[in-house]
């Protein structure tokens, strides 16, 4: 008895000591009880005897598509089984942090439910920190593999061409009048052989038509090139039309698919992939979909990973969901929902 007695003692001073800020709630959301923690949000104020009070201060959770949303709240879903999740709570001085948050049904017979939140700013500027260095580490990774990739193109195609372009006019001066005229056409068509060499690389670096006459423009003659060079049919349908978006938003986009279709072409061992590139009015829907040998989403990923690394950097810098599903033997989708405004409506 003495030692239940000391831990009923030991839990009263948890409950109004801790910093773990802790509501007892009724099933219509109402609190019935808080600890002293709970006062840097709510303070003295009375609408914590309101139904559904803590919504006055919860700015949203967060989920899988969401870094703030409101949708499948579980303090007035109905949920009994415990859950954590995180979420965003507005203090008494007017900023908003996050917290970690314990939802959980005490006591099924009085529907008593429990809701336990703890401040995680500090975590969450060192997740930050650590994020932003790896997140450097792979750029200038994917940087310096970019630099090795066109140091090769330019030595085994351009430095050559070149080389032999030149070996060819050094013997035009030794050069009777009737073979002069065949070792100028072969010059010729070396020096063209170099323009399309030149022009591909510049091409990968960055095609003047997204710039020029945007992103559909230069989909369609990306897609045209792989076709031609490496026989992969890319079976493309949108009504973007003539739209043009923000120079980020279509610079993001591009790559992205462009990063997809290569994926696809390089490991998923297929003849043709499906991407759409869809205005649906209040967002651009993307998907680039193969039929080919997917991936274990719990595996390592094929290749350095960067690829898809970068794919979800870009996506996050602009604003877009983005997804990516595969099933080993069934092929693989990468989904992106960007919300958007076009430049008319600025």
């Amino acid at each position: 008895m003495t030692k239940q007695k000391d831990l009923t003692q030991y839990l009263q001073l948890l409950y109004e000591q801790s910093n773990e800020i802790i509501f007892f709630l009724d099933r219509e959301g109402k609190i019935i009880y808080r600890n002293g923690a709970s006062y840097e949000i709510m303070g003295d104020d009375v609408q914590h005897q309101l139904d559904n009070a803590l919504c006055h201060h919860c700015e949203g959770l967060t989920d899988e598509n969401h870094l703030v949303t409101c949708e499948g709240c579980y303090l007035y879903s109905g949920a009994n089984d415990k859950v954590d999740f995180q979420l965003f709570m507005k203090l008494q001085d007017g900023t908003v942090k996050p917290y970690s948050a314990n939802y959980q049904t005490l006591s099924y017979e009085d529907d008593i439910r429990v809701l336990r939140l703890n401040n995680i700013s500090n975590q969450m500027k060192t997740q930050q920190v650590l994020h932003q260095k790896m997140l450097t580490k792979h750029i200038m990774a994917a940087q310096e593999d970019e630099r090795k990739r066109i140091s090769r193109e330019l030595h085994d195609s351009i430095i050559q061409n070149i080389l032999n372009i030149l070996v060819e006019v050094r013997l035009f001066k030794y050069l009777p009048a009737d073979e002069l005229s065949e070792k100028t056409e072969q010059a010729e068509s070396l020096l063209n052989n170099l323009m399309k060499s030149i022009r591909n690389i510049s091409v990968e670096l960055r095609p003047s038509s997204l710039d020029d006459l945007g992103l559909l423009s230069a989909l369609r003659s990306h897609f045209k090139y792989i076709g031609k060079n490496y026989g992969m049919a890319v079976l493309f349908e949108s009504n973007i039309e003539d739209t043009r978006f923000d120079t980020e938003i279509e610079t993001a986009l591009y790559r992205i698919i462009q990063e997809s279709v290569f994926n696809a072409m390089k490991y998923a061992d297929v003849d043709s992939v499906d991407v759409t590139l869809m205005d649906r009015g209040e967002y651009l829907e993307v998907s680039i979909e193969d039929e080919g040998g997917g991936f274990d989403m719990h595996g390592s990923p094929k290749g350095t990973g960067l690829g898809l690394f970068g794919m979800r950097e870009r996506a996050e810098a602009i604003g877009a969901n983005f997804s990516i599903k595969s099933v080993v033997g069934k092929g693989t989708k990468i989904a992106l929902i960007l919300p958007l405004k076009k430049e008319e409506d600025k």
